[in-house]
């Protein structure tokens, strides 16, 4: 077989591996890691035999490579040198991942057909949690659902090995819905009621998780699409979504909240705040390097405080993934990825206020805030250590960077 022939068909496995990941990690864990490293392999395939080796310009590269620089520094206190390699080479894939889709994102067309996949993975998990709500098990594992002890109400997980994993899912999903929602509002009842019908049922499904962090990460994503857009209509939709709930709030939440001391009490719980508390311990005997990368789960038990509060935690990871980053690599870790972030945030801003396609702008602003609600949801869940929802993430990432880069965007 010739290098063009190879190239072809190298060309078009990654495209076709790359659509499939947004609707795979809707069920399957295992799927999405085969697909994505399948499309990596088929991506450096096509780039060697058409003899191609120039990259885009990424805003997040300088702070990843540093993220990836100081992970590696922390290997030298690390008490597992094995599970910090095995770290570094999950930082090396989910860069590679967003490398490539941001690389092979190459039109307009091909935009659309990924905000497709999302949708219909959405979709997907959405009825699936629907039916594990209904039944009391899922349709890919036979799962039952969880009961929240104190509110004795059931928590849905859909395919996701846990609820709040779930919720990471949606919240990372639903501002595409809903940005797509606006943009075809005005294009065609059937598009209109489709995504108004998506947007319900994976509401539905985010309220029967119970998972705070990650509906205070939506609200923020919404509100910066209706600031964003200038839409009132986003911020009517987020006060009838509010009544509602109070309305139809069940007696188990009543009971619950009602008995709470503070608000602390509601977004959070005594377990949640003694993980922060075992996890600063951690900060404050490793201030600098950190314990070692994909290490955290292995030192914890030695940081824990046992104080005779109500305030004990006991979960091998931190439930917030900032102070989890922190104890693994360090201060200056910690810093490199939030200016990933922060590098992130403003390249899409400075690029979104010139976008002319709108259906490209819109895609951009959907994604910009399912990202933000992930980062927010991130100060409560440990998000960014799961593996499928963490390829979700830096997949986005990839995503929103191909968008951004379009010259058919800027109406070149």
């Amino acid at each position: 077989m010739n290098r063009e022939k190879v190239y072809k068909h190298a060309d078009r496995l990654t495209g076709f591996f790359l659509l499939l990941i947004p609707f795979v990690i809707s069920f399957s864990s295992a799927a999405v890691t085969v697909v994505s490293i399948f499309m990596i392999v088929a991506f450096l395939v096509k780039r060697i035999a058409g003899r191609d080796f120039s990259f885009k310009s990424m805003p997040v590269k300088w702070p990843f490579l540093l993220l990836m620089a100081l992970s590696f520094v922390s290997i030298f206190k690390t008490v597992s040198p094995r599970a910090s390699l095995q770290g570094m080479w999950k930082l090396a894939y989910f860069g590679s991942l967003f490398t490539v889709v941001c690389e092979e994102i190459t039109g307009r067309k091909y935009a659309k057909r990924i905000v497709i996949s999302a949708m219909l993975g959405l979709l997907l998990s959405s009825l699936n949690g629907i039916w594990q709500l209904q039944f009391g098990w899922d349709l890919f594992r036979q799962r039952a659902y969880a009961i929240q002890a104190d509110m004795g109400l059931p928590r849905i997980n859909s395919a996701f090995p846990h609820t709040n994993i779930f919720a990471a899912y949606l919240v990372s999903v639903i501002p595409l819905a809903a940005a797509m929602l606006i943009y075809s509002w005005n294009n065609g009842i059937v598009r209109r009621l489709t995504y108004a019908l998506l947007m319900i049922v994976s509401l539905f499904c985010l309220a029967f998780t119970f998972a705070r962090g990650a509906a205070v990460g939506l609200i923020a994503a919404l509100v910066l699409i209706g600031l964003a857009r200038r839409n009132k209509s986003v911020f009517i939709f987020l006060m009838c979504i509010f009544i509602i709930g109070v309305i139809c709030m069940p007696a188990g939440i009543r009971d619950w909240s009602s008995k709470a001391d503070s608000v602390w009490d509601i977004l959070l719980n005594p377990e949640r705040i003694g993980d922060y508390r075992n996890a600063l311990n951690m900060i404050r005997h490793n201030p600098l390097l950190g314990v070692g990368v994909n290490t955290y789960i292995l030192h914890i038990d030695k940081y824990k405080i046992r104080d005779g509060s109500v305030y004990i935690g006991n979960a091998g990871y931190a439930h917030n993934i900032y102070l989890h980053m922190w104890g693994e690599i360090g201060i200056f870790g910690l810093i490199a990825f939030l200016w990933l972030a922060f590098s992130l945030f403003k390249y899409a801003w400075s690029r979104y206020r010139y976008l002319k396609d709108d259906f490209l702008k819109m895609a951009a602003l959907g994604i910009t805030g399912g990202i933000l609600a992930f980062l927010i949801n991130g100060f409560t869940e440990t998000v960014l250590y799961y593996p499928k929802v963490a390829v979700l993430f830096w997949f986005e990432v990839g995503v929103l960077l191909g968008i951004l880069n379009l010259k058919e965007a800027q109406g070149e």
